[in-house]
């Protein structure tokens, strides 16, 4: 969305300067054939009444928190504890992990132990089939966190597919299940104010560029917030992202940062219905300064080429722009 009127998140003048990247090992978002879901257990984890939920969101708005999309749940499950092994038509070892959390808009995954061998497939997925996260064991980064963009169901299972030899040496710690009461977007009840305008409208025309700088992202897989990559002097496209101290990003959680690109309205006037299938997961924290409420990011992969994502300019000269325009979610 676009805003237009000065603002003290950031004095800088944006300008888009567009950089090359190499692909990113990110999730690939694959149909797949549905599970035979039924007979397996699953782990239920209820959400609490909403009226409390809007009760602690109201009270964190106020006190100028980011907004919480998802509530947490701790956990512990490993393939030692729990879920079901057992073998595919074709020897490979397999172990089924189903989770869920009746009601809710969408659930989501943190991992913090993912050292898987070469051989190893890890699928998270609908219950009911549809679109799923599917990653390979060698584009896991090992000592790596491993947070999953969000999957618009109550109901999923995690599959985990590897070469019996190798069953004995992986690590894979499910430590966080994250179910959303809100959606990740922005549906009826959470739109945004008058003063907002779509960046799918004609208002964005003279920021195409720029918009495309913008991500929005998810933080322990709970709360939501909004940067930007931003270029460095070097020119040499340097996965920089820049956000908000206020959003409170720390050394202990930047792993958990999941960025979604091109997450816009499809039309002028929307306000909602943005996809979530660019993304990427990790990043480490570089700085940050509550006086002026900056952080600085840097992910662990470059984004996609084919999602066309772009660097932000800045210029550090003493004159002050006549008008500002903010681009945010």
């Amino acid at each position: 969305m676009i805003m237009r009127r000065f603002t003290s998140i950031l004095s800088l003048v944006l300008l888009a300067i567009a950089a090359g990247a190499a692909l990113a090992a990110v999730p690939q978002h694959r149909e797949l054939p549905a599970v035979d879901a039924a007979g397996l257990p699953a782990l239920a984890y209820p959400l609490p009444d909403r009226t409390a939920l809007a009760a602690e969101d109201k009270a964190a708005a106020d006190a100028g928190e980011p907004y919480r999309f998802a509530l947490p749940q701790e956990v512990a499950l490993t393939p030692a504890n729990a879920g079901d092994w057992a073998r595919t038509a074709d020897g490979l070892a397999v172990w089924r992990l189903r989770l869920s959390s009746p009601g809710a808009l969408s659930l989501n995954l943190g991992f913090t132990a993912c050292d898987l061998p070469p051989t190893a497939r890890l699928v998270v997925r609908p219950a009911a089939g549809g679109d799923a996260l599917v990653y390979a064991g060698a584009d896991l980064l090992p000592g790596r966190e491993l947070w999953t963009p969000v999957l618009l169901t109550d109901d999923l299972v995690v599959e985990l597919t590897v070469a019996p030899a190798d069953r004995d040496g992986l690590r894979l710690e499910l430590a966080r299940f994250n179910r959303g009461y809100r959606y990740f977007g922005a549906p009826a009840q959470d739109k945004a104010g008058t003063c907002n305008i779509d960046v799918a409208c004609p208002d964005g025309d003279d920021w195409r560029a720029e918009i495309r700088s913008v991500g929005v992202y998810q933080l322990s897989g709970a709360w939501k917030c909004t940067g930007a990559m931003i270029n460095n002097t070097a020119l040499d496209g340097r996965p920089l992202f820049l956000t908000a101290s206020h959003c409170n990003v720390t050394a202990a959680n930047d792993q958990t940062i999941v960025v979604y690109w091109n997450f816009e309205s499809p039309d002028c006037g929307d306000q909602g219905g943005g996809s979530l299938a660019d993304n990427q997961s990790g990043s480490t924290l570089l700085a940050h300064s509550a006086a002026s409420d900056f952080c600085l990011l840097e992910l662990v992969d470059d984004p996609d080429p084919a999602w066309s994502v772009t660097f932000a300019g800045w210029n550090r000269a003493d004159a002050v722009p006549p008008a500002a325009v903010t681009i945010h979610h």
